[in-house]
C-alpha cells in the first residue's frame, strides 16, 4: 500500500505543522496537515504553523527550547500557538493559544475508525451503551447518540448505528442506511472541527476538502442534458464540473449548464468521435487543477451524497482509487432493480469495480493515464494503477445505481451477467431507493 503521507498528499496541499506538543488530544487534532515533531534537523522557519503546549517543551533538551524560544523572538516568522501552560514569556510573544479542552472530544483517525476494521475497536462502556450484534449486519449501539463524545464519533466513522427503538422491527437495509448515515454526520462534524481549528491556528489555507472535478464525457446529448443536471445536484463542495461533448455541439448542453449552481465551475469541451473515450478523458483531467477526479456516466443514477461518500471513503480507506463493487443495477428488460455482486462492500478489492464509480486522486492519473480506447479504458486504467502498486477500496451500495438499457449500452453483454447471482433489489425503476438521506431526516 503507499505509504499515508503520499496518499494525503494527493488529496490536499500540504500545511506544514511543527508540533512540540505532548498532547494526545493536540496531535490528533493536528493530524490532518503534514505534522511533524520538532528536532534539530526540523527549520521552524519553514513552517506554516508552530504549535507549542508546556509538556513539550519540558520534554526537549534545553539547547532545543532555546532554539524555539529564539525563533519565537523573531519579528518575521510563521505564526506560533500555545497552550496556557508554557511560560508567561513564551506565550506573551504567541500569536494565539489554544488548550486540549478546545480540541478533546471533537477528533478521530479516520484510519483507525473506518467500515473495513470491523467491530474490533468498539468498546460499548466507553460509550456507556450495550452493543448487541444483529445477524447479517454487525454492530449497533443500542442507546443514543452523543455527538459531543470522541467514542460516539469513532463509532458512527465506523459505520455503526445508534439506535434506540426495537431493534427486531428494523431491517437489515435500514441498519445500514443508518449507518452510512451515522458515518456521514462524524466524518462531516470532523471537517466542520477541522475548519474550526484551522481558524484558530491562524492559518490561511485552502479549503480542508479537496477540490473534486465530477468527469463528464458523453456520445449521447439527450443523456448528457440530464447527466449535467444530475451532477448540479451534488451536495459536496469544493466541485467543479468537466463536460466532454465527444461527437456533438456543446450548444446542445448549454441550457442545463445555466442551471448548474453558480458554485460549481462548469468547463465544456468538444471533442471530435474519431479520438478515443480515453483520449478526451485525459484532455479534460489536464485542464483541471482538482485534487480529485471522479468519473462519472451520462446514463447512471448519483444520489446527492455520492461525491460526499466518495470523498469520505478515499479519507478513511488510505488509497487513492476507489469504487463500487457492489452495486444496485437496473435491467430495463425485466424492469428491476437487483443487487449486482453482493457481498463486496468496504473491502480493499482485488476485481474491478463498476467504471461509472471509479473515484481517484489525481496523482494516481499523472503517473497512469488513461489508454488511448473506448472500449475497457476503465479496466486498463486500474490495470496499470495497480503495477505501480496502488489499491483499490470499493465502498458501500448507496448512492448509485447502474443502469442496463435494452440496447445502446456502451458494454455490449448479456443482461445474465447482470443478474445471475444478484441480491433482492426492487421492482421497476425507482434509482432514488439507493439513496441515504443525512441523519437529521432519519431517525431510527
Amino acid at each position: 500500500m503507499q505509504q499515508e503521507s503520499e496518499v494525503v498528499s494527493r488529496l490536499l496541499p500540504a500545511i506544514r505543522c511543527v508540533t512540540v506538543v505532548e498532547s494526545s488530544d493536540l496531535l490528533t487534532g493536528v493530524a490532518v496537515f503534514d505534522s511533524v515533531r520538532y528536532e534539530p534537523s526540523v527549520s521552524l522557519l519553514e513552517a506554516d504553523v508552530v504549535l507549542v503546549d508546556g509538556r513539550g517543551l519540558r520534554a526537549l533538551r534545553a539547547e532545543d527550547a532555546a532554539v524555539v524560544e529564539q525563533w519565537a523572538a523573531l519579528d518575521v516568522r510563521p505564526p506560533l500557538i500555545v497552550t496556557d501552560d508554557v511560560p508567561a514569556d513564551l506565550r506573551a510573544r504567541a500569536n494565539g493559544t489554544i488548550n486540549s479542552t478546545d480540541v478533546s472530544g471533537r477528533f478521530f483517525d479516520p484510519k483507525t475508525w473506518n467500515p473495513s476494521r470491523g467491530s474490533g475497536h468498539r468498546d460499548a462502556e466507553s460509550v456507556g451503551r450495550s452493543i448487541v450484534e444483529v445477524d447479517d449486519f454487525g454492530s449497533v449501539v443500542a442507546g443514543p447518540f452523543d455527538p459531543t463524545s470522541t467514542r460516539s464519533l469513532e463509532l458512527a466513522a465506523n459505520g455503526t448505528p445508534f439506535v434506540e427503538t426495537d431493534l427486531s422491527v428494523l431491517s437489515t437495509d435500514r441498519l445500514r442506511r443508518l449507518g452510512v448515515a451515522y458515518r456521514r454526520f462524524a466524518f462531516e462534524h470532523r471537517h466542520a472541527e477541522l475548519e474550526r481549528l484551522t481558524k484558530q491556528l491562524m492559518l490561511d489555507t485552502p479549503p480542508l476538502r479537496p477540490r473534486v472535478a465530477a468527469l463528464l464525457v458523453s456520445n449521447r446529448p439527450e443523456d448528457a442534458v440530464a447527466a449535467i443536471e444530475q451532477i448540479g445536484r451534488q451536495r459536496y463542495r469544493p466541485l467543479e464540473l468537466i463536460v466532454g461533448c465527444h461527437g456533438f455541439s456543446s450548444a446542445l448542453a448549454t441550457n442545463a449548464i445555466s442551471h448548474v449552481p453558480t458554485d460549481i465551475p462548469v468547463s465544456v469541451f468538444e471533442f471530435s468521435p474519431e479520438l478515443s473515450l480515453g483520449q478526451c478523458l485525459n484532455e479534460c483531467i489536464s485542464t483541471s487543477g482538482a485534487h480529485v477526479i471522479a468519473k462519472m456516466d451520462d446514463d447512471d443514477h448519483y444520489g446527492p451524497s455520492y461525491l460526499t461518500d466518495a470523498v469520505q471513503s478515499l479519507e478513511y480507506s488510505g488509497v487513492s482509487i476507489i469504487g463500487k463493487a457492489t452495486s444496485y443495477t437496473y435491467v430495463e428488460s425485466e424492469d428491476r432493480t437487483v443487487l449486482r455482486r453482493p457481498g463486496y462492500e468496504e473491502i480493499l478489492y482485488n476485481g474491478s469495480p463498476t467504471g461509472a464509480t471509479l473515484v481517484w486522486a489525481r496523482g494516481v492519473w499523472e503517473r497512469n493515464p488513461f489508454p488511448h480506447r473506448t472500449i475497457g479504458e476503465d479496466y486498463s486504467f486500474l490495470r496499470g494503477a495497480r503495477l505501480l502498486g496502488e489499491e483499490v477500496y470499493v465502498n458501500a451500495r448507496f448512492e448509485f445505481v447502474y443502469r442496463r438499457r435494452r440496447s445502446g449500452n456502451t458494454w455490449q453483454a448479456a443482461d445474465e451477467l447482470f443478474t445471475g447471482g444478484s441480491g433482492v433489489g426492487w421492482d421497476g425503476d425507482h434509482p432514488s431507493n439507493a439513496d441515504v438521506p443525512d441523519l437529521d431526516p432519519m431517525p431510527p
